[in-house]
């Protein structure tokens, strides 16, 4: 199954870098060439419109502090010795 593997590992880095780029402008320009999808109105009330502290959409709003947290606590944690593993070595 991993026979194929060695002719992708054989190209060169900036080839593959290049071959990724291409992929990705051709993606970027078939999505912007398709029209957008129509849509009711009435599909956008779905957001929270209540307001929390003063924070209008809190419901929505609020949801994306695990957005924040998480990489906060990420960092915290690779910074604590007992984590990073720089405690193992």
């Amino acid at each position: 199954m991993t026979e194929g593997w060695e002719n992708v590992r054989a190209v060169k880095p900036a080839i593959r870098w290049a071959i990724f780029a291409a992929i990705a402008i051709v993606a970027l320009v078939v999505t912007a060439a398709l029209k957008p999808i129509p849509q009711p109105q009435s599909y956008h009330h779905f957001a929270d419109t209540r307001a929390l502290f003063g924070i209008a959409n809190a419901g929505d709003v609020l949801s994306n502090l695990a957005f924040l947290l998480a990489p906060v606590i990420t960092t915290w944690l690779r910074a604590t010795p007992a984590w990073s593993g720089t405690a193992c070595r």
